[in-house]
């Protein structure tokens, strides 16, 4: 799959550029270190969906997401409730993606058609 998970502790601190009052400053949180090891054959989205997939199954309901920037960034609901229902298998995730990026070239492709 092209990457290689590592469970890491860290401690947030402040930031002048890009946090300056993290959330959970000064406290130990544990975190995941994502080593990519073949950018080839790297996914990021599907690795992205498959952690957050993860994450659903471990912690359940606790697991929240801002659903209107959720959904605008994953460019479909479907992939936000298969997460929160637990129900995101590698099969329907590569079909939604594809269904996602049809959408997105449809739709950039029609600006460039001479007819309809």
């Amino acid at each position: 799959s092209g990457v290689q998970f590592e469970s890491i502790n860290f401690t947030p601190t402040s930031d002048s550029v890009s946090a300056l009052n993290p959330k959970f400053k000064n406290e130990n949180c544990g975190g995941v270190y994502v080593h990519v090891l073949d950018r080839s054959k790297f996914r990021p989205v599907v690795t992205a969906m498959k952690m957050l997939t993860m994450l659903s199954k471990i912690y359940g309901n606790a697991l929240q997401f801002g659903v209107q920037s959720f959904d605008q960034l994953a460019g479909i609901t479907a992939i936000r409730t298969k997460i929160i229902s637990r129900s995101l298998h590698d099969d329907s995730l590569s079909a939604i993606i594809d269904n996602v990026q049809k959408q997105h070239f449809d739709e950039m492709r029609k600006k460039y058609l001479l007819y309809e």
